[in-house]
């Protein structure tokens, strides 16, 4: 399979660029985005990898889709997300966090690609309805999503990221260093609430690449993350005999 991938240089699209990378179903994986992903060369899978410039503004432009990109697409992972603060102001904000996420949905279903499954990071407490900016715009891309109707869709809505970032977010790191200690008390009904590893999220998105889908679209709670991925790590822990 052949897989795009949007915001490969964040806290999620990192973590997963190096799980597609290793991933034996993908062939070929596409990083999108105007800054490079810096790989050492000795990374598995790297050969896999292609570089493609682009800026939010040129997912308006038919023509990338035509000429940039490859004539089979099978998976986007979109992992775009920013603050307010990094975005300057709201405007700026829904550009990145919102029609920059429609525009390519958009356009790569125009190009036709029959069995597209759109992977996209949302949040939790996305709604549409909701009085909170963040939360609203969230909801308004996946209502946005669900009306494109692609073959498929699958919407993730973590909680709190941990994670290092490349860039320094204030709150978030506040945040971080507050509930990390505390994240193993969130059991139970608190576990919608709960911290999670950005390579969790990672997991769960590739993970969903090999599910059977009863449905076109298909939402992605924390808690399902956290159950999942717990899963997997036991799995793979036990394989490698630690």
């Amino acid at each position: 399979m052949k897989a795009v991938i949007l915001g490969a240089t964040g806290l999620i699209g990192h973590e997963l660029l190096n799980l597609l990378l290793n991933a034996p179903q993908f062939t070929q994986v596409f990083a999108v985005g105007r800054r490079q992903p810096m790989l050492p060369p000795t990374t598995p899978g790297v050969e896999k990898l292609t570089y493609i410039p682009a800026t939010i503004e040129t997912f308006n432009r038919t023509d990338f889709f035509k000429t940039a990109l490859p004539s089979q697409i099978d998976c986007v992972f979109c992992c775009l997300g920013t603050t307010l603060k990094a975005a300057g102001d709201k405007a700026n904000f829904i550009a990145v966090d919102k029609t920059a996420v429609i525009n390519f949905a958009q356009g790569c279903l125009q190009s036709n690609y029959p069995n597209l499954h759109f992977l996209l990071v949302s949040a939790l407490g996305a709604n549409a309805s909701s009085p909170l900016f963040y939360s609203r715009i969230k909801g308004e891309v996946e209502n946005a999503l669900l009306q494109l109707k692609p073959p498929r869709l699958s919407l993730f809505r973590p909680c709190l990221l941990l994670g290092q970032r490349a860039e320094t977010r204030t709150f978030e790191y506040a945040c971080q260093h507050l509930f990390r200690p505390l994240a193993s008390l969130f059991i139970g009904p608190l576990m919608t609430l709960r911290p999670i590893e950005a390579k969790r999220v990672a997991i769960n998105m590739l993970k969903a690449t090999t599910d059977h889908m009863p449905s076109a679209a298909k939402v992605v709670t924390n808690k399902q993350m956290h159950q999942l991925s717990v899963t997997v790590s036991d799995k793979k822990t036990r394989r490698s005999g630690f």
